[in-house]
């Protein structure tokens, strides 16, 4: 998963770059502007929702496994039952 999110995000900053240069050689943008770009309110808003979902989807996994460990191991066990 690792070297697969990896490549992902290589092929993803090779095709930013792209379009930034594309931009800059176009004289849409100047060189620099999306790194001194700050975003209003309702952008990083926007932007706070995908990256949640984005984290929700590639944790949701790890949460599901942890909550079904969680359930096991509260419930009581034969032994426990027994003896109590």
């Amino acid at each position: 998963m690792i070297v697969s999110l990896a490549s992902e995000v290589t092929v993803l900053r090779a095709r930013l770059d792209t379009c930034e240069r594309l931009l800059v050689a176009a004289k849409v943008l100047a060189p620099g502007a999306i790194d001194t770009f700050s975003p209003d309110e309702a952008a990083q808003a926007e932007r706070d929702g995908m990256r949640q979902h984005t984290l929700n989807k590639v944790f949701r996994p790890l949460q599901e496994a942890a909550l079904a460990d969680l359930a096991a191991a509260s419930r009581p066990t034969v032994a426990t039952e027994i003896q109590v």
